[in-house]
């Protein structure tokens, strides 16, 4: 079945210019119904995708440039289907060892991150490998910029609004944020992820596996301090890591991935097997930046392991 979807969504392929891939941005037809709004083809709402366009082995990214790298190390990189969905989303399914993947761009956020899983599971058939390869922030003073953080598990914080407005101020910063309990990975494709990314590095990066944070936004609930909002954030950070010291990545998506895919193994009793990974841009402890030509190799080498712990 996964074979012969993919077959049907590679005769789509997508217009090529001397530039590289340029994606195919046709809109979708009138939306049918408000629960979950398909077309008349069977396109989903966000994704613009429809059965047979998406692969079953994904790799999510947040930024559509570093999508356009790894579509590069795809079997035919010149020869894969694209489309870009005028909500943000864009999509390319090919090969990679023979096996067919899909890599997606999906921008930032948890809301991003909850339409992209939930409408690759309504176009798709039995079950599902999703990796997601970020970029984040580390809180933990020994991570330096430049290495690789995969998710042991993931804690989320969001912003409690309500306490902002109340007559009674909290204790501490925490009382405006919640803070949940840590959901793991699947723990096959986690171990597939952790040995292909050492295999690729080769000594050139470290590859750390620590627990993750997931915030709500890269401001207020990241702790970044801002005189122009009243955010009452001052000391997150540190009160993040009393709670959980083992913390090395903090960013915006994971946490997400991990919970829906424990809802739809609580609900369907079908796999959707996850893992997560992220470069460390900013060592928030030492305000360390890396620099754009770093990333990029990093996220050749890294997106290369990705695909590699999909396919096996």
């Amino acid at each position: 079945m996964r074979h012969s979807l993919f077959k049907i969504g590679m005769y789509c392929l997508a217009a090529i210019s001397a530039n590289g891939l340029i994606a195919n941005t046709k809109n979708i037809g009138n939306p049918i119904g408000t629960n979950f709004p398909t077309d008349a083809e069977g396109r989903v709402y966000h994704l613009g995708l429809k059965k047979g366009e998406i692969a079953n082995s994904i790799l999510l990214v947040g930024d559509p440039d570093r999508a356009k790298l790894i579509v590069q190390l795809l079997d035919d990189p010149k020869h894969v289907f694209t489309y870009a969905s005028n909500r943000g989303f864009t999509t390319y399914t090919g090969t990679k060892n023979g096996k067919p993947v899909t890599i997606m761009s999906i921008g930032m956020g948890l809301p991003m991150m909850d339409f992209a899983i939930r409408e690759i599971r309504a176009i798709t058939e039995g079950p599902l490998s999703i990796i997601r390869l970020g970029s984040c922030g580390t809180p933990h003073d020994d991570i330096a910029v430049g290495s690789l953080v995969v998710a042991s598990e993931s804690y989320c914080i969001t912003t409690n609004f309500e306490a902002y407005h109340e007559n009674e101020r909290p204790e501490s910063c925490l009382g405006y944020f919640n803070v949940t309990t840590p959901i793991k990975p699947d723990t096959s494709l986690n171990n597939n992820l952790v040995s292909a990314l050492e295999k690729e590095s080769k000594g050139s990066f470290p590859v750390i596996k620590a627990m993750d944070a997931t915030a709500d936004s890269f401001y207020g609930s990241q702790g970044r301090t801002d005189e122009k909002f009243d955010d009452r954030n001052k000391g997150l950070i540190d009160s993040i890591m009393r709670l959980y010291p083992s913390t090395g990545s903090l960013q915006m998506e994971t946490y997400l991935l991990f919970h829906l895919a424990k809802l739809h193994e609580y609900s369907v009793k079908v796999p959707i097997r996850t893992a997560a990974c992220a470069i460390v841009l900013a060592q928030r402890k030492s305000d360390a930046f890396l620099s754009n030509d770093l990333k990029h190799e990093l996220e050749i080498k890294a997106g290369n392991a990705c695909l590699a712990a999909l396919v096996e």
